[in-house]
């Protein structure tokens, strides 16, 4: 055990590299001390099917201290996912908003764009009219996000990258995505031991193959495959433009893919664009040694600490929902009790009057009966009175029974259909944060469905539920 020593003190917390040995031992010659660490890690070696252009195999040496931070970070990418879908509605579009205003200040940083707060914030609303032309690569690029977020059967091949890069060029006219240009930058001009930041251009095709092979067959775990695969994209550089963007889009579209589901697009996994010198370190070494450890261990460490601040705001949104719902359900119940001591007032009031003899037992006998308040639902054979469950049940009754209803009008109507009760546009506009035209247009398609009818009261159109069977 004493021979692995050397091993495990570079392999397991740090993962050093051969300069950092000879920094650490402060010892120009470090041969031995090197070839001990290597027969350590040639323990814990798992091959994979990237290859550089050399022809030699990639791959990912996972020691013992490595292979734990991987296991409690994607128990933390399930425990993200679990927690962001017990939020309601309201709440996930809260959350996601704030989620997409960190991603495209990221990207607003890398491209120096005049992405203020404000810009971003219409951005998100979907309000352009302020959006300067340098400012399409943060409309584009949430596009990109929503598009993984809402696209649930999205298969990893030629057509993904197609869709995403048309996307981000803001064009649907894409006759070809690969890159047509050679890149020339300084790693290249060794003959021996080329560094690539950017493939020839007659090898992007066969690579973009292999990574495609690598996503879809690999058996290595989640985080490993999401985070090869973007390092491979950069390695590639397959694309004119945005190769990075993309490799963080295949990222989040291996978690989605992989369980992490809709909350993938959230992660702020762009953060790294803002720490390129040590990230391109990072990959230049993995590059060399054809071991991506190097670089997967310092994402590993950089996206645990963001994963631990994620959810605690998951908490903090989780929070808030719970603390909104208790306000909403004390209103109601004020609202509740204030209805019921009207009626025992009034009640009072009648039973003060002196009873004949004949029917005093009989008035003293409903008055002692509790009074109930009760909603009546629009739809005959429900129960009355729905809960936020029963009405997600309904919402998805309805949308399988009236497959014209759109979403948001399945949900607005699953909430408010209570009989007598009177509707209206700024409710609908409220309850699906949407703009007004829109909440008009979906309750008139409501009143045309047949189930709201449409007045005039005061200047303003109200909606009354129809009882239907």
């Amino acid at each position: 055990m004493a021979n692995n020593d050397l091993g495990i003190r570079f392999s397991n917390n740090i993962y050093a590299t051969r300069q950092d040995v000879m920094t650490q031992m402060k010892i120009p010659i470090v041969d031995n001390i090197w070839k001990q660490i290597c027969d350590y890690r040639n323990y814990f070696h798992i091959i994979l099917s990237l290859k550089h252009i050399d022809g030699n195999s990639y791959s990912v040496c996972l020691t013992p201290i490595i292979s734990q931070k991987i296991n409690e970070l994607e128990r933390k990418l399930m425990r993200a996912m679990i927690n962001y879908s017990n939020l309601n509605k309201a709440n996930k579009i809260e959350f996601s908003k704030a989620c997409y205003h960190d991603i495209l200040s990221s990207i607003a940083k890398k491209y120096n764009s005049s992405g203020d707060e404000s810009i971003i914030d219409k951005i998100i609303d979907k309000d352009y009219d302020s959006v300067q032309p340098k400012d399409t690569i943060l409309c584009n690029y949430l596009t990109t996000l929503e598009y993984i977020g809402n696209n649930y059967i999205q298969e990893i091949n030629e057509d993904f990258f197609g869709t995403m890069y048309s996307i981000l060029l803001g064009t649907s006219d894409l006759t070809e995505f690969y890159r047509n240009n050679e890149i020339d930058n300084s790693y290249n001009k060794v003959v021996i031991n080329k560094v690539y930041i950017g493939l020839p251009v007659n090898a992007i095709e066969p690579s973009m193959n292999t990574l495609i092979n690598f996503v879809k067959n690999s058996t290595c775990s989640l985080f490993v495959k999401a985070c090869s695969a973007y390092y491979y994209i950069y390695y590639i550089r397959p694309f004119e433009y945005y190769s990075e963007e993309m490799g963080c889009l295949l990222f989040k579209e291996i978690l989605k893919l992989n369980d992490v589901e809709e909350v993938a697009p959230l992660f702020n996994f762009e953060k790294i664009f803002n720490n390129r010198e040590e990230n391109e370190k990072m990959i230049i070494e993995s590059q060399k040694t054809h071991d991506l450890t190097y670089f997967i261990n310092l994402m590993l460490n950089k996206f645990n600490a963001y994963l631990d601040e994620f959810l605690n705001k998951l908490v903090l949104e989780k929070k808030k929902q719970i603390i909104d719902e208790n306000y909403a359900s004390d209103e109601e119940e004020t609202t509740s009790k204030s209805s019921e001591q009207k009626s025992q007032v009034k009640e009072s009031s009648s039973s003060s009057v002196a009873p004949t003899n004949s029917n005093t037992t009989q008035q003293v006998n409903a008055y002692n009966v509790p009074i109930n308040y009760t909603q009546n639902i629009a739809i005959t054979n429900l129960s009355e009175g729905l809960t936020e469950d029963q009405a997600q049940k309904f919402e998805t009754h309805l949308k399988e029974k009236y497959p014209d209803l759109s979403q948001s009008q399945a949900y607005f109507y699953a909430r408010h259909c209570t009989l007598g009760m009177k509707y209206t546009i700024a409710q609908f506009k409220k309850a699906l944060n949407c703009a007004y035209e829109t909440a008009r247009t979906s309750m008139d398609g409501l009143v045309s469905l047949g189930f709201y009818r449409k007045e005039n009261l005061k200047n303003k159109f109200i909606y009354i539920p129809v009882k239907r069977n």
